[in-house]
This record gives structure tokens, sequence and C-alpha cells, in this order.
């Protein structure tokens, strides 16, 4: 039957196109006024015509690209995988859309809004993401139906955590009754450990949905943070009430809160019970991790062994068994880990980091930097390559090079903590006097408290050691003391240490270490 379209003039097929558009009201119908656009333009059309005609087709675009961006923001935290099988062509149809209309669209923030958020998604280009929910953020005015959306995507991609917290602030602001919004502000503040914050905004959640068990399970971990570890453990365990003994999830769910109150023999029991029923890889790999947490090398690897057997190549048994083998000091066994993991993906820059850390752990700078090194060739602003780098050069005492290395990734990440926290480290406690360097040293140190909300140990250590090397005991020991606090709190594997240099700043000494490369046996 002969297309009825094929005899229709360019205008015909025109006005056909623009009486499609009137009553529009789906894909199919979106993507018919398009098609009747590029047919009509393949005709030939008059000038005025032809203007017309690209209005029309990109408005239809525009239409289009956002009406499929709604399958893609029904849920903020929604995983991909509830997402049809075929949402990548989707996903590609909808920026292609939106991104031919971008700059001629009448509503800018809500067309930038869906280009940031197709472009969070797996694959997406993230930096576009970010580019374009800014837009949408600045030109968005108060409309709370834009804004909220972008302002919680923003704070998702965002590592500023005074930033992230900036965000939520103003979203807040315009949709105080947002109880996802809620959630993500409660855990926001969990992470920055204050505590009674998150405890106030996940109890305005529950006050809005008093039934929902996740909000019960945020509740239950602020409680924690604030000691109030019976009240915590009462609440989740409602949370998990009708929960099946035998789900995966929730066994795994109970045994992390327990974990998180000091209860790690209650999770380890909870994971056996299961595993006398069933032999599931995960299951030994988790009883594997709190093994490790407690030193408890030889049940870890009997575990890491089992469920490699059920399954050789379970990659996060096989990272563990090689970081318990670093812990336990077997240099040569975690080698042959990592660099087998290597040889079967010769992209994996994680696996490529930890051969290198392992030959640093040997003693070996020069094949630590080596590899580092050629990865560094085909990936020149890796920032974990970088930052791998620069924490062996410092391990060996190798001032210019870290300080190379941190430099190329603070121009990159300037906020980066870490870095931020080490660089200021080796400055202020380094024995080369030539290194040091007080007044840069706590420049950054101040900065990696700020970025941390003042409350990580490891930190606050380096704020005390940058205090104390420029001759304010006062502050070292007003910092190291908190460094104390925080590391006595969370059992911090160096309390030790913070305690040792905290007595130093109390006899108005400096602290100073020997890299672990240039330690002599007897010294380490």
């Amino acid at each position: 039957e002969q297309d009825p379209e094929k005899k229709m003039s360019a205008d015909e097929l025109l006005n056909y196109a623009t009486e499609l558009k009137l009553n529009a009201a789906n894909l199919l119908d979106y993507t018919k006024v398009i098609e009747l656009c590029k047919k009509a333009e393949a005709k030939g059309l008059s000038k005025e015509n032809q203007e017309f005609c690209k209005q029309l087709k990109v408005s239809t675009q525009i239409q289009r690209g956002l009406a499929i961006t709604q399958f893609f923001m029904q849920d903020d935290n929604a995983s991909t995988d509830a997402l049809p099988k075929n949402w990548k062509v989707f996903r590609s149809m909808a920026l292609m859309d939106l991104e031919a209309g971008a700059d001629e669209a009448n509503d800018i923030a809500a067309v930038q809004l869906a280009i940031g958020r197709l472009n969070m998604l797996p694959g997406g280009d993230l930096k576009k993401a970010k580019k374009a929910l800014d837009t949408a953020i600045k030109n968005a005015a108060d409309d709370p139906s834009v804004l909220v959306p972008s302002l919680k995507y923003r704070a998702e991609m965002e590592t500023n955590l005074h930033k992230i917290i900036a965000y939520l602030e103003r979203a807040k602001k315009l949709a105080p009754d947002n109880t996802s919004l809620l959630e993500m502000f409660a855990r926001q503040w969990i992470k920055v450990k204050d505590y009674e914050k998150a405890l106030a905004l996940i109890e305005e959640a529950l006050k809005l949905n008093p039934e929902n068990r996740e909000y019960q399970k945020i509740k239950a971990y602020a409680l924690v943070g604030l000691d109030r570890n019976e009240e915590a453990e009462k609440l989740f365990n409602k949370a998990l009430e009708g929960s099946d003994k035998e789900n995966f999830l929730a066994v795994i769910e109970r045994a992390e809160f327990y974990s998180s109150i000091g209860k790690r023999n209650e999770a380890i029991k909870l994971f056996s019970e299961m595993i006398a029923r069933v032999q599931v890889p995960g299951l030994y790999y988790f009883r594997a991790a709190l093994y490790g947490q407690d030193k408890k090398f030889k049940e870890a690897l009997n575990d890491l062994n089992q469920c490699l057997r059920i399954d050789p190549n379970f990659s996060e048994a096989l990272q563990l068994k090689g970081a318990i083998y670093l812990q336990m000091e077997k240099y040569d066994d975690a080698l042959k880990i990592f660099e087998d993991m290597l040889a079967k993906k010769p992209h994996d820059l994680n696996a490529l980091s930890q051969v290198a850390y392992t030959y640093s752990k040997k003693g070996n700078f020069e094949k630590a930097k080596s590899i580092l090194e050629k990865g560094l060739v085909e990936h020149a602003d890796n920032i974990e390559l970088l930052r791998s780098l620069g924490d062996a050069c410092l391990m060996f005492g190798k001032w210019k090079e870290t300080a190379e290395n941190y430099d190329k990734i603070l121009k990159i990440a300037p906020d980066d903590s870490g870095v931020l926290n080490n660089y200021a480290w080796m400055l202020a406690t380094a024995p080369d006097s030539s290194v040091r360097n007080g007044k840069k040293a706590l420049e950054m140190a101040k900065k990696a408290a700020d970025l941390s909300w003042y409350k990580e140990a490891h930190i606050l250590s380096t704020l005390g050691a940058a205090y104390a090397e420029l001759g304010d005991f006062a502050n070292a020991k007003k910092w190291s003391a908190e460094a104390v606090k925080f590391a006595e709190k969370e059992k911090h594997d160096r309390l030790a240490d913070l305690k040792a240099e905290l007595e130093s700043y109390k006899i108005k000494k400096p602290w100073r270490e020997i890299p672990e490369g240039l330690k002599k046996p007897d010294q380490k």
C-alpha cells in the first residue's frame, strides 16, 4: 500500500506535523512529528517555513527528551537494575534530543536538569552532568520542581562536604516535607559525624512516614553515633521485624549493625548460622571481613579459601585475601594474588596500585615506581595512580617527588582531604629540616580538617603536628588531644602513636617521623 505522505508537498507535511503536535501525548506522537518535520525539510520549504519547521522539530525533540527522562527520575536513589534492559538506548535518544535543542529551549533549567540526570547514569559524562546541573541551578529561580532535584543530584556528585551540606540546606528550605531529601540529608550528617543533626532530620522524616523501615535504620545509626546503643539496637531490630531469617540481605544488614556497636561476635554468629544452612560465597566473604577486623587471620583465610573454591572469580574475596596477607606481612603471597588479578585484567588500575604498594612494602621502591609510572603513561591524570605514586615516594623519603605528585593531584582535585593531609604531614614531620615548612603544613592541615569537619583522628593529628612545627604547642596539644579522643571512640589502629604524639607536645617537642621505607630493621 502506497504511503500517502509521499504524495504530500513539503507545506502539507509541515501542516500535518503542526496539527499532530497540538494533540501529541506520548513518545510515538512526538517521534511522528519529528519524522514529518524531517520529511518536509527534505522536500524543500520556503525560507519562512524552514525556520518554523526547525523550531517545531526542536521543541518536539525537547518534549520527547524530557518525557524519556522522566523514566530516570522516579526515584533519586533507584538502581539501574530497576530500569528496562534497553535503558541505555532511551538515554542516548533523550540526550540527543535535549542537546539538539538545549540552546533554544524556553525552559533552560528543566532541560539542563534532564541532561545532568542522564549523564549521571553509568556510562555518562560526569563533567557534562555537573555543568548541566550547575546551569539548571542558576536558571531555575525558585521553582522547586526543578531546583530541588537539581540541588539533590548536584549534592550526590560533590566531594566537598561543605558544598554538599549547602546544596541540601537550600533544597530543604524549598521542600521541607520532602522525605527522600530529609533521608539524604540525615545520611550526610552521619557521614560527617554530626549525629545530633542527623537524628533531628530523620525524626522529621519519620513524623511524615513513621513506618518507613529505612528511616528507622538511619535513626538507629544516628543513635549509635550518640552512644545510645541499647536504644539503637531495639529500633534496628524493629526495622527488621518480619524479615526472613534466611534472607541474605537482612542477615548482612543485621551483622553490619552489630559490628557498628561493637558486637562483632554476634555478627559472626549470624553468618555462621546462615552458612550452616546454605553455602553462599558471599557469606564466607563477609564473615572473613569480620575475622580480619579482629585480626583472626587464620579464620579469615579459611573463609576466603572456601569462598574462592565456590567462586574462583570473586574479585572482592581475592582483594581481601591479598589485604590480609599484607597485614600478616606475607608480601610474596599478597603479590601473587595481586599480580594474578592484574594479569587477568591488565587495565584494572586498582590491581596495578595494589601490586605497586606490595612492592613498596617489600622495600622495592624502584619496582613500585616503575609500575605506577607505566600506568600513568596511559592515565596521566588518574588521581588514584598519582596518589599511589605520591604515597610510595613519601614512604621512602623521596620528598621532592612526593610533592610533585601531590601537587598534580591538587591541581585536579584541590579539595582532596587525604592528599592535603599527607602533604601537610610530610611538611610538618619530615626528619629533613630542608623539607619542613610549618606555615604551608598548617595551611594544608587546616583545609583538610575543615573539609572533614574536624572529625577525623588522623587529620587532627596532622593539624597538631603542624602547630608543633611552628612552636605553637598550646594548639598542638589541643588538636592532638582531639585526635586521641576520636581514636579512642573509634578504636583507631594508630591510637598508641597518637598518644605518643600528644606526650611529645606536652614537653614542647615537635613530632618527627622516619618514613617506613627508611627505617632500619630495629626501628620497625
